[in-house]
């Protein structure tokens, strides 16, 4: 009887889910702006372009979360093997949950929620390592990216952008020795009364060299030039003046400055757009453009995995024994 209602229990929480998405989906897309104005864009634009592109653009899109796929089995194998299916599962499902919830927290809930409960602590662990690699890598484009802006944009600020030039490196020196090194983490942690007792949890962290450490981080910087393609692909269709080198300082600023700023995705678009408007804003005066631009790519991004992730999260079977979801 108690699995009977664990069962209701489980199809009222999924059902909830699948409708809460579809609603913020109706009622986000209904009233954007950008998708009004990409009607009227469209209508100038060469019909065998438009259908190149996105084609590009989705195709790009799925190489993007296989590979956020990918880093995730490797974090997780040596905690909880699983299938590529099952990594492909686990993030497409946290799509959908994380670009409704603030600060991305329903993915992070999805990966722990498919794991066995035994192992939630490890996981999250785990992921804390694959984020931490973002970090350092969004860091790292930023130092890159900031003072080349400062010098290009805003000379009013190039005394800055020395100390920028001179720090930049040391900082980022210090960010990936810290990330390289996070195996000794757990010897820290061990020497510390009080922390010892949760010392265990950390032990997995040793066997993390740094060859796998800088595979993450490579993964990382992938997934990123696979975003960055996918920008410059839409946006040399639609303003083909802009060059390849000012799209790539431009997004690499524009995700600096996004991964500090915790929102709902789902309601976050508009902020995209306006911060994206600013950056291109010092080389192009077709805003309309580049808030379309941010638009589509949310779009192909987000909410199309996000949809497919609805339909799986409806089909993820009860499970009695280890946790209350399993992937099939």
């Amino acid at each position: 009887m108690k699995q009977k209602y664990k069962n209701y229990l489980g199809w009222t929480i999924k059902i909830g889910i699948a409708v809460s998405m579809i609603l913020f989906l109706y009622f986000k897309l209904n009233n954007n702006k950008s998708i009004q104005e990409l009607h009227k864009i469209a209508k100038n634009l060469n019909a065998s372009s438009v259908i190149l592109a996105l084609t590009g653009l989705t195709a790009l899109m799925a190489l993007n979360w296989l590979s956020e796929a990918y880093k995730w089995k490797l974090l997780i194998q040596k905690v909880q093997p699983i299938s590529y299916w099952t990594s492909v599962h686990t993030i497409v499902c946290g799509i959908s949950l994380g670009t409704i919830t603030p600060g991305r927290i329903g993915d992070f809930g999805t990966r722990m929620m498919l794991l066995p409960p035994y192992k939630r602590v490890y996981g999250s662990i785990m992921l804390a390592i694959g984020v931490f690699a973002q970090v350092v890598m969004f860091n790292i484009l930023a130092c890159i990216a900031l003072p080349i802006f400062l010098y290009l944009y805003k000379p009013e600020y190039r005394d800055v952008v020395y100390v920028i030039l001179f720090a930049s490196p040391v900082y980022c020196a210090v960010l990936l020795t810290l990330y390289l090194n996070v195996g000794s983490l757990n010897k820290l942690i061990h020497k510390i009364g009080f922390l010892r007792r949760y010392s265990r949890f950390f032990v997995m962290l040793s066997s993390y060299n740094r060859k796998f450490l800088l595979k993450i981080i490579g993964i990382c910087f992938f997934r990123f030039s696979i975003l960055l393609i996918q920008y410059y692909l839409l946006i040399h269709l639609l303003i083909p003046s802009i060059t390849f080198a000012q799209v790539m300082l431009m997004i690499s600023l524009w995700f600096a400055i996004q991964s500090t700023i915790p929102s709902i995705d789902i309601l976050n678009v508009g902020l995209r757009g306006m911060t994206a408007i600013y950056l291109f804003g010092f080389i192009t005066d077709q805003h309309t453009a580049i808030a379309v631009v941010a638009t589509i790519i949310w779009l192909v991004n987000l909410i199309i995995p996000s949809l497919i992730g609805i339909i799986l999260i409806l089909r993820l079977p009860q499970n009695r024994s280890s946790n209350w979801l399993k992937v099939g």
